[in-house]
């Protein structure tokens, strides 16, 4: 193996060539731009047909997995100490076998894997293969993978319309959930404010009978204060006049006729025989004297 640089060879020889940098394989069925030189071009393949693993909540009944296209791209490159191992095994046409060994590694790898993970799993799955195509290069092609890119992982379209429609019916659940959580948050809101206007009522009531208490309370004290004051003021007035029991009577009854309204009332009065009548006076009869008054 000789490195690069001008070399003198015989008539009938000639170098084979290795490529020094990293090469790519692409299994694709689109389009693909090929970069590199004209001599070390990207290698082109068809997609490849795989199958996943086994499903235990398959809806479609194949429990074997299902079919699936793989459109994979990865990296390789030589070293010195292994192009001879590469020329003596597969000759010039290395790639040929390259691909081989890749598409079957990559077919198995996808059998580890359930339909679901190749959604929910894509760095996993990637990881796995490019750890597969790397082993059977190494080993089988004395080759290095340095990088795999899983680029798409296509189903059938019967098998993506029924993802698509189980996928709406989770996310039709989901939001049903999310909206009896509203509801019951809202009839939690509607509870605490019953719970609290309930709360609030009692509290007033408590304060409007509490508050009746106390304004009963203040007017019998009040009603107290003023019958005691007038009992005090009525036995000073008997004190200061010298009234007997009989003469404050006949002031008390006369003060009581003097506070009636207008109109006419029967009063019964003693006549000057001493025996008692009954006189009707109205509101414009002279109010009668003193108590120690001889005027009837």
């Amino acid at each position: 193996v000789q490195p690069p640089g001008r070399y003198f060879v015989f008539v009938g020889h000639h170098f084979i060539h290795f490529p020094k940098t990293r090469v790519t394989i692409q299994f694709s069925d689109g389009e693909t731009k090929v970069a590199g030189t004209e001599e070390y071009q990207t290698t082109v393949a068809p997609a490849i047909k795989a199958r996943t693993g086994p499903d235990p909540s398959d809806l479609t009944g194949e429990s074997g997995g299902q079919p699936l296209d793989l459109d994979v791209a990865f990296q390789y490159r030589f070293t010195y100490e292994e192009i001879p191992y590469v020329y003596q095994m597969f000759g010039p046409a290395w790639e040929t076998s390259f691909v081989r060994f890749a598409r079957q590694a990559i077919s198995n790898t996808a059998q580890l894997f359930t339909p679901g993970q190749f959604w929910h799993k894509r760095s996993e799955i990637e990881a796995g293969i490019q750890a597969a195509v790397a082993d059977a290069l190494l080993h089988q092609g004395h080759a290095r993978v340095d990088d795999l890119q899983l680029m798409r992982a296509g189903f059938s379209d019967k098998y993506e319309d029924i993802i698509l429609r189980v996928q709406l019916q989770e996310q039709l659940k989901t939001t049903k959930r999310y909206n009896l959580t509203v509801t019951e948050v809202l009839k939690s809101v509607d509870i605490r404010r019953s719970e609290t206007e309930a709360q609030i009522m009692r509290i007033n009531a408590e304060a409007e009978a509490e508050a009746a208490i106390i304004g009963n309370k203040a007017r019998m004290q009040a009603l107290e204060l003023v019958q005691s004051t007038k009992a005090l003021a009525y036995k000073r007035l008997r004190d200061e006049l010298g009234w007997s029991s009989d003469q404050f009577l006949e002031y008390m009854r006369q003060a009581a006729i003097n506070a009636q309204p207008s109109g006419n009332i029967i009063v019964k009065t003693d006549s000057f025989g001493g025996a008692g009548a009954e006189a009707t006076a109205s509101s414009t009869t002279s109010r009668r004297g003193s108590p120690g008054s001889s005027r009837p």
